[in-house]
């Protein structure tokens, strides 16, 4: 599998020109789900799979926004192996819900002070 992933960051670097912090990032983004994608082949990746390695990575206290930023990257790469007709059904790393941040606006008495 990580032949595959090689020629998925050549083909991104010479037909899309990404830049090398790009390739870096799915580099990165490989290690996340090295568990998955080191023991797998294309014909037996299931969305499971990816469920047991972010649930993995929400036990250490990863992010789900860095979950997500993970499973970015990876999905690009499960879409490319199944365009390229490398893996026969395309399976995509499920995304996890991102909380909320709501900025603190200031109260009409907090305007009047000012």
């Amino acid at each position: 599998m990580r032949d595959l992933f090689d020629l998925f960051t050549r083909d991104r670097r010479y037909t899309k020109g990404v830049s090398e912090r790009t390739l870096d990032w799915y580099r990165q983004c490989w290690k996340a789900f090295d568990s998955v994608l080191n023991h797998a082949t294309p014909e037996t990746l299931t969305k499971s799979d990816f469920t047991t390695a972010i649930e993995a990575m929400r036990n250490r206290g990863v992010a789900p926004v860095t979950v997500n930023t993970y499973a970015r990257a990876i999905n690009g790469f499960l879409k490319w192996l199944h365009e390229e007709e490398r893996c026969p059904r395309l399976v995509k790393v499920p995304r996890l819900k991102e909380p909320e941040v709501v900025i603190a606006t200031y109260r009409p008495e907090h305007v009047q002070n000012l």
